[in-house]
């Protein structure tokens, strides 16, 4: 679906959290933050390719992953559910929302739709496992010869582990 007739354009909305993000805070869905969202959610960024779905994602959302990944925060909320809407009078979140004359300072209290084609986030519950950083991604955070460092030591404990198994003896 296009987004012809909407006022609001997609790409002023966060893909993870789906709130209104100021130009200053908003970024590009990266490989990292890919990597991340998958990780941590279990799902991988979809709709890329589709007019109606929104391409970036905010700094606070990409904070509180990188936060998770280095130990810092336990858990972050479910990210919205995109889902390609059906039309625009009543299931397209970015005709259903007035973002106009929101800023920084007063846009929590924008008031976001819950609807078939995108499901707000919730809170995370505990009867659900808080998912565990894997140790590759955390490379991600360093610098680029500590990052190189690191993966030789990877490579290096893969393939000792690959060699002491193969010698064991049954």
């Amino acid at each position: 679906m296009a987004t012809r007739g909407c006022s609001n354009d997609p790409n002023k909305f966060c893909y993870i959290c789906g709130e209104f993000t100021i130009k200053k805070q908003q970024r590009n869905i990266t490989d990292f933050v890919k990597k991340l969202c998958f990780a941590y959610f279990g799902v991988k960024l979809g709709d890329q390719d589709k007019s109606w779905a929104t391409h970036i994602v905010c700094c606070i959302c990409v904070e509180e992953l990188k936060q998770w990944l280095s130990g810092k925060q336990k858990y972050l909320r479910f990210p919205m559910i995109w889902r390609e809407p059906t039309n625009h009078s009543d299931d397209f979140y970015f005709c259903s929302l007035n973002v106009h004359g929101f800023n920084a300072k007063n846009r929590k209290g924008i008031v976001y739709p819950n609807i078939p084609s995108a499901m707000r986030p919730v809170p995370h519950v505990p009867r659900i496992a808080i998912p565990k950083p894997q140790k590759n991604l955390k490379i991600y955070l360093l610098t680029p010869k500590k990052k190189t460092m690191a993966l030789m030591m990877i490579s290096m404990q893969q393939e000792v582990t690959f060699l002491n198994s193969s010698h064991k003896v049954n």
